[in-house]
């Protein structure tokens, strides 16, 4: 069997926002004697690992053609991502729209979350412009730390699905 398929790209020119999503997504281990005490002070059972791995393999670009760039790259070297973390505004380059528009060019599996603070794209123009209602997602900024990480783990686990039953046609 081949392992899941956990590559992220995060595209935005803010190099905060590159941090903060390596924060969300930053595997910390659970002590298991805390675990313990936590149960025996609030008479619950014991926390168990959890079935969903939230562990990522995150790669940064921070302007549109950079993205394209690296996404070819991933693709050609047998790694694709199985989703993008996408900033609408890049100034000075392209704009997000415009990003995954070139980015579906190259890889046209890619699932997309379109991150923004603004809403001068509707959703109607997005669409219009780019198509595939069922490879996007809008996150709007400011976002929970939750949301990201379940975005995360759908998307991925819809690429891995949709790839699993492609190889079976």
């Amino acid at each position: 069997m081949i392992s899941p398929n956990k590559r992220i790209l995060i595209v935005d020119d803010n190099p905060a926002i590159h941090a903060d999503f390596r924060k969300i997504f930053a595997v910390t281990a659970r002590d298991p004697a805390v675990d313990m005490m936590e149960a025996k002070l609030f008479g619950a059972e014991p926390v168990t690992p959890t079935a969903v791995d939230r562990s990522f393999d995150l790669d940064s670009a921070y302007q549109g053609s950079e993205a394209v760039d690296m996404v070819r790259e991933a693709r050609d070297a047998g790694r694709p991502y199985a989703m993008v973390f996408m900033d609408v505004q890049m100034p000075p380059g392209w704009d997000g729209i415009k990003t995954t528009a070139k980015i579906w060019e190259v890889d046209p599996e890619l699932q997309i979350v379109i991150c923004t603070a603004y809403t001068r794209h509707s959703w109607t123009e997005t669409l219009d412009k780019l198509g595939h209602a069922d490879q996007i997602l809008i996150l709007k900024k400011p976002f929970d730390n939750i949301e990201a990480q379940q975005m995360a783990v759908a998307l991925s686990k819809k690429w891995n699905l949709v790839r699993e039953l492609t190889a079976r046609q």
